[in-house]
């Protein structure tokens, strides 16, 4: 998607989690996601098959660290009601889903519900004129 992106100008997307921290921590150029992306592919092709044998725990307690700032985020739930209250009710409602229906559903729950929001606003937008 970049590669054929970068011909029309367009924005390099990066969805990584660990991409966006990286981001988020200081990052001001696209270069960041390259170099984040080359790192996680290192990891993931090279290093990746040393974490096999660890049991599971140890792989849980460190995607719990990797994911601690994204935890930390609920705490500011008012503050991003009071920005956007659509977005919250997303968010929750695709958090909910995901930890009780598994990581595809609850993308397919959080797929429909931005859409049928978007489709509310705009039906009472048009219907508010």
């Amino acid at each position: 998607m970049n590669i054929i992106g970068s011909f029309f100008s367009s924005f390099m997307a990066a969805a990584s989690l660990s991409r966006s921290l990286i981001q988020s921590n200081g990052g001001k150029t696209q270069l960041v996601g390259f170099v984040s992306s080359a790192i996680i592919l290192v990891v993931l092709l090279w290093l990746g098959p040393l974490f096999e044998p660890l049991p599971r725990a140890v792989l849980a307690a460190t995607i719990w660290v990797a994911l601690w700032g994204m935890f930390k985020q609920v705490k500011h739930i008012w503050t991003y009601y009071k920005l956007s209250p659509y977005d919250v009710v997303i968010w929750v409602v695709v958090f909910v889903a995901t930890v009780l229906l598994g990581v595809d559903n609850g993308l397919i729950v959080g797929v429909a519900g931005s859409l049928f929001i978007i489709v509310f606003r705009v039906v009472l937008l048009v219907s508010l004129h």
